[in-house]
């Protein structure tokens, strides 16, 4: 497996991100809450992963074990309070990727964000924010631009907190079954949604061109530019050795990139007169599932109907 990291403070007085990697179990935390105490509690909860797996075999990696030792971690950095009382209202998100035998845990709370992406599919699936704005979203009440500039695009409805007072926070846990030599896995904190979207970001990650720590590169390199807040990565990619395929089923909602048209596309387009080109791409652009194979029969009867138009006055 090949694994790459960064971590930048953006335009920030202090960087609250934090990474924490070993050879299977990869972290990446966005300290929230408390007055410049958010970078304590991401380190903490990173570190702490990290720490309680080392040393256990991966086919002891489940969904209730990862659960039940996210819980420990969040009663540990209550206890702490005791010894720090200032810390307290400090919290963190969380990204945890545990890889297994014949399964990847995909584990999150809050609003930093999992990707499990199939370059040679153009395919992918990412986690979804525990915010405000992700419910808005949701529900229908705003769109993808309006969330970008949301007032309370900031706001998360869930994270790992010194609070002992309130519920312990349960993560999101997703399964990943089936991986395949060039899958990749990218984890981020919000600093890096900041200044792409999604179609965006995946599409540079779909890059078989690139070496994945050129990927990398790219996307620190734009949102060093665009982002104000910390933003941070880790990015995975799975080699022969790490193949597996399992019985079960994962529980993945994959979403596959709008198609880019190729040069036979393109002649095909500008023989079409402007009205047909501009509902081919009205469909295009209101349904991003619209597949290869949809547009290429939405071409061909346009063709056809232009031929049997042109039929008909030549016969008169």
């Amino acid at each position: 497996m090949k694994i790459v990291s960064y971590s930048a403070i953006g335009t920030r007085n202090n960087n609250e991100d934090f990474i924490a990697v070993s050879d299977f179990v990869f972290t990446l935390c966005d300290g929230v809450g408390g007055i410049d105490k958010g970078e304590v509690a991401s380190r903490f909860v990173a570190d702490s992963i990290i720490r309680k797996t080392q040393g256990v075999n991966r086919s002891s990696f489940s969904s209730k074990w990862v659960q039940e030792i996210i819980v420990e971690i969040q009663d540990e950095l209550n206890r702490s309070l005791t010894e720090i009382p200032d810390n307290f209202g400090m919290g963190t998100t969380l990204c945890a990727v545990f890889v297994a035998n014949q399964e990847v845990l995909l584990a999150h709370i809050g609003d930093s964000r999992i990707y499990v992406i199939k370059p040679c599919e153009r395919k992918y699936w990412h986690s979804t924010d525990h915010s405000t704005v992700a419910e808005l979203l949701q529900s229908g009440i705003i769109n993808d631009e309006e969330a970008k500039t949301h007032s309370r695009r900031n706001q998360i409805t869930r994270a790992i907190q010194a609070v002992p007072a309130v519920e312990v926070s349960k993560a999101d846990i997703s399964v990943l079954t089936k991986v395949e030599n060039g899958d990749l896995i990218f984890m981020c904190s919000d600093g890096v949604l900041e200044a792409y979207n999604d179609s965006d970001l995946v599409d540079t990650l779909c890059d078989t061109t690139l070496e994945i720590n050129k990927k990398l590169e790219l996307i620190k390199l734009k949102c060093l530019s665009v982002s104000s807040d910390n933003h941070s990565a880790i990015l995975l990619e799975f080699e022969d050795d790490d193949q597996f395929n399992s019985l079960a089923e994962d529980n993945l909602n994959w979403i596959y990139l709008p198609v880019k048209n190729d040069t036979d596309m393109d002649s095909i387009a500008s023989i079409l007169p402007n009205s047909i080109n501009e509902e081919i791409s009205d469909i295009g652009q209101k349904s991003d599932k619209l597949n290869k194979v949809i547009k290429i029969a939405l071409y061909t009867f346009a063709i056809l109907f232009i031929a049997f138009l042109t039929l008909t006055m030549l016969k008169k």
